[in-house]
């Protein structure tokens, strides 16, 4: 959580449901970003799979949208 810029929350003039809902996504982008930096790069996911992250934490993602 030290990583997690205060400012950014605090911009979110919703309820507190609403803020944590805000920081567990910029938590699950932490994650992803964690993982592409692993020490060891047979634990490090490869682009495609990046991207397949990605678009699960995006608005509508996983729905089979259209691919860009």
């Amino acid at each position: 959580m030290e990583v997690i810029d205060t400012e950014l929350v605090s911009t979110t003039k919703g309820t507190d449901e609403a803020e944590a809902e805000e920081v567990k996504e910029m938590v699950r982008y932490l994650e992803i970003t964690l993982q592409c930096v692993d020490d060891f790069p047979s634990k490090r996911p490869n682009m495609l799979q990046v991207v397949a992250m990605l678009r699960e934490l995006a608005p509508g993602g996983g729905s089979g949208g259209n691919s860009a």
